[in-house]
């Protein structure tokens, strides 16, 4: 799955009606875990969480339910299950349906949200798919809602110029992307002429953007 499915899957899941107990295996699937893998964990075969409830799905992630109110003692419990010391999860998540509460270990970053807005924060949950997370979009000031619309524009640039999604480009990508939300926001903002930014691109690049998408 790219970024812009993962994007998808979650927002469907956050549109659903919460069950506890189907979410970790629908949050395996929305970050790219294979059906045959989530079988497996579904019926307990390889879920070793040692939590009430708990689904630790390998190194990808590590759930707990949580009881209303209370999502941010059931990340703590996540952090201390000896499961999630030995397994090494990329993502501990623990949700009561109307909150969330979700860690990398590795980092310590945290994220507190609301579970409607699992979707749009789809760029800190990447690193369950085995992806690189999206540091630059989440750290900028723009509407993080505006995420999606930028992974699907690198998307469409990558299919179009199948080169630019290679590891050598990344790092020449990740600065595109960068600078096409600092000229949005600079714009929104005032810091450029009124519409400068948008002019520039439907006069001079519109024609190649519509042929590149297209393809």
């Amino acid at each position: 799955m790219n970024p812009t499915e993962i994007y998808d899957a979650l927002a469907e899941i956050a549109a659903e009606p919460f069950d506890a107990t189907e979410f970790p295996f629908a949050f395996a699937a929305a970050t790219d875990g294979a059906k045959a893998a989530i079988s497996k964990l579904r019926s307990g075969l390889t879920n070793k969480s040692d939590l009430q409830g708990g689904v630790l799905f390998g190194k990808k992630f590590h759930y707990a339910p949580a009881l209303a109110g209370m999502t941010d003692g059931a990340l703590d419990q996540l952090r201390s299950s000896k499961k999630t010391k030995t397994s090494k999860p990329a993502i501990l998540i623990a949700t009561d349906g109307e909150m969330i509460s979700a860690e990398h270990p590795a980092s310590g970053d945290t994220l507190h949200c609301r579970f409607a807005e699992l979707g749009d924060n789809f760029g800190f949950f990447l690193p369950a798919a085995g992806k690189e997370r999206y540091r630059a979009v989440e750290e900028n000031p723009v509407d993080v809602k505006a995420t999606g619309k930028l992974a699907r524009l690198y998307d469409a640039l990558t299919k179009a110029n199948p080169d630019w999604g290679g590891y050598e480009r990344r790092h020449e990508m990740n600065q595109l992307m960068m600078r096409l939300i600092f000229c949005m926001f600079a714009e929104d903002v005032g810091i450029f002429p009124n519409n400068q930014f948008s002019r520039l691109l439907f006069t001079h690049a519109g024609d190649k953007v519509l042929i590149a998408t297209e393809k």
